[in-house]
C-alpha cells in the first residue's frame, strides 16, 4: 500500500464546469517546502502575517507525490503555531495531506481554540472535525468518521457551508452533521498544528504532513487538493486497504453495474475489466503486490 500511486480528480470531473469554489484562495496555505529553518511560510492571502513557527518538527522527503518536502512530527512536543491574525464566518475548509505514524487515541492535527472553536484531528482511527457555531457553541459539534490508516499518505478536509459540515477522507465524503451560525474562536491562543493549541504537550499527532490549507470558504469535493489526485489505486471501499470488496466493485464496474471508477483500471488498460477484478483479488489475498499505477 505505501506505494500506491494516485489518481487524478480530472477522471471524474470530466464534463462538468469547475465549480467556483475551484478557484477560492486560502487564507492559509502551509506547504512545508523550505526544507530547513524554523518558519513555515504562509502564501495565503493573509501572507507572513500568519507564518508558521516550527517548533521541534523537522523536514522530511516523503511526500504524497514524491517531490519537495513534508512536515515531521514526532509525537512529542512538536507542533507549528500560527498568529490568530483572522476571524472565521460562517463558512470554512481545512484540508491537509497526512501520512501518520500512529493513529490511536487523539493526534490534532488542527486546533483553533474555543472549546474546542474548529479542530480537526484523528481519533482512535477515524477522522475528527468539530466546529464550535451559533447553534453549537462551547464544546461545539462534530463529525467522527472515515477510516484514518498509519503509514500511508492520504488526504482529509473538513468543510462548513453554513448549515452543514463535511468531511472527507481522500475526496469521499464520510460523514456530515447539521448546525448554523458563525463558527465561534474565543482568540486567546494562537492556532496550532500538530498538538493542542493550550496545551502543546498533549494530543500530539505522529507523522508527517503535507500542503495544510484553511479556507473561509466551503470548497465543493472536487476542489479539495487543488483538484489533484485523492484515491488510492485499487482501493475502492475507502478502508484504506486493497480488499476482497474492491475487487467485487472493480467487477461490478466491469460489467457495467455501477460507474467505473479510474482506481479500479490497476492493470493501465484505459477500460475497467474483469481482470482487473482479478488483480485487485490477487492484492486482497496476498498472491500480488500492489505495485501497479492508476491512468491520469
Amino acid at each position: 500500500m505505501t506505494n500506491s500511486t494516485w489518481r487524478s480528480a480530472a477522471a471524474f470531473v470530466m464534463g462538468i464546469a469547475a465549480s467556483p469554489a475551484m478557484a477560492q484562495t486560502p487564507i492559509l496555505e502551509l506547504v512545508f517546502d523550505e526544507g530547513s529553518g524554523t518558519t513555515a511560510a504562509n502564501s495565503g492571502s493573509l501572507g507572513a502575517a500568519a507564518d508558521g513557527a516550527i517548533s521541534g518538527a523537522t523536514y522530511s522527503t516523503s511526500t504524497p507525490f514524491g517531490t519537495g518536502f513534508s512536515l515531521s512530527f514526532d509525537g512529542d512536543t512538536d507542533f507549528v503555531d500560527i498568529a490568530d491574525a483572522y476571524d472565521y464566518g460562517s463558512t470554512l475548509t481545512l484540508e491537509a495531506w497526512v501520512k501518520p505514524d500512529a493513529v490511536d487515541g487523539q493526534r490534532i492535527l488542527f486546533d483553533d481554540y474555543g472549546s474546542p472553536g474548529v479542530l480537526l484531528a484523528i481519533s482512535s482511527g477515524v477522522l475528527q472535525f468539530n466546529l464550535s457555531t451559533g447553534t453549537h457553541p462551547g464544546l461545539g459539534t462534530g463529525i467522527f468518521a472515515g477510516s484514518i490508516c498509519p503509514e500511508l499518505w492520504q488526504h482529509v478536509a473538513g468543510t462548513y457551508d453554513g448549515a452543514i459540515m463535511r468531511a472527507y477522507v481522500n475526496g469521499i465524503e464520510v460523514g456530515t452533521v447539521e448546525t448554523s451560525g458563525d463558527i465561534i474562536d474565543n482568540g486567546a491562543f494562537a492556532a496550532r498544528i500538530g498538538a493542542e493549541s493550550e496545551i502543546p504537550s498533549v494530543l500530539e499527532f505522529a507523522g508527517r504532513m503535507d500542503d495544510f490549507r484553511l479556507f473561509l470558504d466551503a470548497l465543493a469535493p472536487e476542489a479539495l487538493a487543488g483538484g489533484s489526485s485523492l484515491l488510492l489505486c485499487g482501493e475502492l471501499t475507502g478502508d484504506c486497504a486493497i480488499t476482497a470488496s474492491d475487487a467485487l466493485a472493480a467487477l461490478l464496474m466491469a460489467v457495467g453495474l455501477s460507474a467505473a471508477e479510474p482506481a479500479a483500471d490497476v492493470n493501465n488498460t484505459g477500460t475497467v475489466s474483469a481482470s482487473d477484478a482479478l488483480q485487485i483479488l490477487r492484492i486482497a489475498v496476498g498472491t500480488d503486490e500492489h505495485t501497479s499505477t492508476c491512468n491520469a
